[in-house]
């Protein structure tokens, strides 16, 4: 049997084939958001690609009770830094900024997520530290009618709770009936901005706004505004270079 010859030319070019073809396909992969953050990897993407995508991600979509996530629009130009919960007690007890302990499936975090980020750019503020409390609390749950904890949070979650004590609501546990339980510890909930300065809470805000009965829904234009007026006011405390709200 004649043993057929291929060409170095021609190998080159198979070659080339094969690795356009790998290139497209890897581009078509990527195109998608969840695969390209888990073929890329949550924590190489920069912070405010990152956040971007893990917000914007859940568009369209809905929660396994079948509640719609709140719809977001989030520019790739967003001060978002990411920090762990250990690394955020660095912050809390050393420098001078803003802190956004949320979640991208808390809905109440998607409200207010623009209204932050907005305040922020119209003050040039250049760093926003995010905290994702996803997987970092505490659960307890009520069996027999006792109280028991289901999840144990980390260590350095127990810490923020510290240092946030006189902040924090207490935290209660209903069981189906709708009776209320203590668990004797406070609960950092999503949603939550806090400015600090050289280990000091110098102004704090959880949630959207008292108008906002719906957790579920976006801000109405007034909500809006209101929650815009609470963080220009949040800003204040810790950056010299901005006017207060009564005026420069």
């Amino acid at each position: 049997m004649k043993k057929v010859k291929i060409s170095k030319k021609t190998m080159i070019g198979v070659g080339i084939a094969i690795v356009t073809v790998i290139i497209i396909i890897v581009a078509i992969l990527l195109s998608n958001k969840d695969i390209k953050m888990k073929f890329m990897g949550e924590n190489i993407l920069p912070s405010n690609i990152r956040f971007k995508e893990e917000y914007e991600n859940l568009n369209g979509k809905t929660t396994s009770e079948g509640t719609e996530y709140i719809s977001v629009d989030i520019s790739e130009d967003n001060p978002i830094i990411y920090k762990s919960d250990s690394e955020i007690l660095e912050v809390l007890n050393k420098e001078r900024g803003i802190v956004f302990f949320g979640s991208e499936t808390d809905n109440e975090s998607r409200a207010i997520v623009e209204p932050l980020l907005k305040i922020a750019k119209d003050n040039n503020i250049e760093k926003i530290y995010y905290v994702n409390i996803g997987n970092i609390r505490d659960k307890y749950v009520v069996k027999e009618g006792k109280i028991e904890q289901e999840i144990k949070g980390t260590e350095s979650y127990y810490k923020i709770l510290d240092f946030l004590e006189n902040k924090l609501d207490a935290y209660y546990v209903k069981d189906s009936e709708g009776k209320e339980y203590a668990t004797n510890e406070t609960r950092l909930e999503p949603a939550t901005i806090v400015a600090v300065s050289d280990g000091e809470v110098k102004a704090f805000h959880e949630g959207t706004v008292i108008s906002h009965k719906d957790n579920n829904s976006k801000l109405t234009a007034d909500e809006e505004q209101e929650i815009l007026n609470i963080y220009q006011n949040l800003y204040e405390p810790i950056n010299d270079n901005l006017c207060p709200s009564t005026g420069c």
